[in-house]
């Protein structure tokens, strides 16, 4: 929107089947979308009748040969449901936010807060939407695996993290990143703070590589 100046978007991702395929809490969902196919596309079946083995490697990940019976087929409707998909898909638009502005539109200030380890949005599906976008040099990555490190007490699935304020041990790390987001509200998209400053918990940017992987932690 022509309007809107700058903005925060925490923990995006995209395309939605990427992120319904990769997270555990909506995998099951996927499953059942293969189960109520006809033919049911499911080739794994397990004690919940929806598991699947789709034999896709992460992009960070090496090629793998496709042997797994099935699996093929469940790639195609992957493929198909991301495609069909595209016109609310987040990855699409993310060039016209700095890169390729549309036009009529300025460029945005933008910071896009991204949390390591995420099982709700995983980390590979944001940094599709970073890779886009060229956004790396706007990222901020709260790094959740050092926090759970240093206080196990912090919760392994950081989706929340900027609004974990009645959890004692996450409180801080939401209000290190709500700072930064009033503070780069506040200079109407000039200033963006390290949420904490010199500690290791928030890089800003982030740091290269990207994560690709899951990094959740069991």
């Amino acid at each position: 929107m022509p309007n809107v100046r700058a903005g925060v978007p925490n923990v995006p991702g995209g395309a939605i089947v990427e992120i319904a395929r990769l997270a555990p809490v909506f995998r099951p969902l996927v499953g059942l979308s293969l189960a109520f196919r006809q033919p049911s596309l499911i080739n794994v079946g397990g004690e919940t009748k929806i598991e699947f083995n789709e034999n896709v490697p992460l992009r960070n990940q090496a090629a793998v040969v496709n042997t797994v019976t099935g699996a093929s087929a469940i790639q195609e409707f992957l493929e198909n449901s991301e495609w069909v998909s595209q016109s609310g898909n987040p990855v699409v638009y993310a060039v016209h936010l700095r890169k390729k502005p549309l036009a009529g539109v300025t460029a945005k200030s933008v910071i896009i807060q991204v949390a390591r380890g995420d099982q709700t949005v995983p980390n590979p599906t944001s940094t599709a939407i970073i890779r886009a976008g060229d956004l790396a040099g706007n990222t901020t990555l709260f790094r959740n695996d050092l926090a759970f490190a240093a206080n196990s007490a912090v919760p392994k699935n950081p989706h929340v993290f900027l609004t974990n304020l009645a959890v004692p041990s996450a409180a801080p790390f939401a209000v290190a990143g709500q700072r930064q987001i009033a503070t780069f509200f506040a200079s109407d998209g000039a200033v963006v703070v390290d949420p904490d400053e010199a500690a290791p918990f928030f890089e800003t940017p982030v740091k290269l590589p990207l994560p690709e992987d899951l990094g959740f932690i069991p």
